[in-house]
């Protein structure tokens, strides 16, 4: 079903939309969840939570303004966040390694070979919040660092140190833990 039908559908109150737009994008979701979470059932509930969001907000999606995976993206990772603000929990990246790319990286030899996806996360999840937030945001999200700026409240360059130190912290957690590393 096309997305738009499948979204009227929806503020018509049919269930069996819901639980096809719920299928459709549940996965994709919660890849998104995970990277916020310290472990699966956090992201499982954050996935819930963003969920119920998108549902309850279906009515302001405008398809002029940007496609649906953009806006339900949005809208969980803005629930998640007020979670966080209110559990004052920790931000961890996902296993999704192919985004390691999005780092600049000059010539980080651990972070140019490919990473096993469950290593990765591993490492992601001993950085300090406040590190593995801006990485997360500007790896996985494809955030520019003012809008990261803006979406949490520092200033840019506070951003780029942060999002540097995330990256020389990452690779000292990958090259100096063997139990994580191997």
């Amino acid at each position: 079903m096309e997305i738009n039908r499948l979204i009227s559908a929806c503020l018509n109150k049919d269930r069996a939309a819901e639980k096809a737009l719920y299928l459709h994008y549940a996965k994709y979701l919660y890849g998104i969840c995970r990277r916020y979470s310290r472990n699966d059932t956090q992201a499982e509930d954050y996935l819930q939570e963003g969920f119920v969001k998108i549902f309850s907000n279906l009515s302001s999606f405008d398809s002029s303004k940007g496609n649906f995976q953009s806006w339900i993206t949005r809208i969980t990772i803005n629930a998640i966040f007020s979670l966080k603000r209110k559990d004052k929990l920790v931000y961890v990246l996902d296993d999704n390694t192919t985004a390691l790319a999005n780092m600049e990286e000059e010539s980080d030899e651990v972070l140019n070979h490919q990473i096993e996806p469950e290593v990765l996360l591993q490492a992601i999840r001993q950085l300090p919040e406040k590190y593995s937030m801006v990485l997360n945001l500007y790896v996985f999200e494809n955030l520019t660092h003012e809008e990261i700026s803006g979406f949490i409240n520092i200033e840019t360059s506070s951003v780029r140190s942060r999002f540097t130190r995330a990256k020389k912290l990452l690779k000292n957690i990958l090259t100096n833990n063997k139990s994580i590393a191997s």
